[in-house]
């Protein structure tokens, strides 16, 4: 992990509007820095604006006050700095495995020809060899967040914004997709924010895992994971891994594991 700063949120603010026309205050005064090649984690209770941050943070909502930098630039809008992948794989199910993963690239307008073996080489990395060009319908849930995944990092983005992208998965293969998402971010070396409402997978993928209050959400406590690199399911069965997540329950409100 690196020293130099990736992203730094600034004193920020944001606020929307309702259907309705009612204000809702979903962050405030929030202050952090992410440094480059750290998998960090976003926790909160539900509503705290967790998914909000993501949105400013990629430039697709304007803070409301504050600043946000990436790199030391400051974002007014989206950039190809940043891949983001959600809880839907949002997948067009009429598109290749191959053809979603270029989407972005079609929509920036670059040439398909030069990013064509690097989606392969991607789908590979993810284990989808053999799978390019089958449709989303013979793919199964985490397959298709696998080619999500491959889609966020076609464009060669410095920061990976993920958005509860395995909470629709079923246990088995969430903890499946939780080392394959340690395995990729190992060999991309990219910077990680990722959002998420489980508490243990917050501290098996993270380096730092910070905690927001209920909204308006603003930062309240940052817990620095020491469990050692790589990480193996077996680690959750650790006293270390457990004061971990006793100490992330408490800091959000739940109920501590004592037994």
């Amino acid at each position: 992990m690196g020293l130099n700063v990736a992203v730094s949120v600034r004193n920020l603010t944001a606020e929307y509007h309702t259907r309705r026309g009612s204000k809702v205050t979903a962050l405030e005064n929030l202050s952090f820095d992410v440094y480059e090649g750290e998998f960090v984690s976003i926790i909160g209770p539900s509503g705290c604006g967790k998914s909000t941050l993501l949105k400013v943070v990629s430039g697709l909502l304007p803070a409301t006050s504050g600043e946000v930098y990436i790199k030391g630039r400051k974002i007014v809008g989206p950039g190809r700095d940043v891949g983001m992948a959600f809880q839907s794989p949002n997948l067009l199910p009429w598109r290749t495995a191959v053809q979603n993963v270029l989407l972005p690239i079609e929509i920036l307008g670059l040439d398909i020809k030069d990013y064509t073996e690097k989606t392969r080489d991607l789908l590979k990395l993810v284990g989808l060899e053999g799978f390019e060009d089958k449709d989303p319908r013979h793919l199964s849930g985490g397959m298709q967040q696998r080619v999500s995944l491959c889609r966020a990092l076609i464009y060669d983005p410095s920061l990976l914004l993920l958005d509860e992208p395995f909470g629709a998965l079923d246990a088995m293969t969430r903890e499946e997709m939780n080392l394959e998402l340690l395995r990729i971010w190992s060999v991309k070396k990219k910077t990680v924010l990722f959002v998420t409402h489980s508490i243990p997978e917050s501290a098996f993928l993270s380096d730092r895992v910070l905690v927001l209050s209920r909204r308006p959400g603003t930062l309240i406590h940052v817990e620095e994971v020491s469990l050692h690199r790589p990480r193996s399911l077996k680690m959750m069965a650790s006293q270390r891994f457990l004061d971990h997540t006793n100490v992330l329950r408490e800091k959000i409100g739940a109920k501590v594991v004592t037994e």
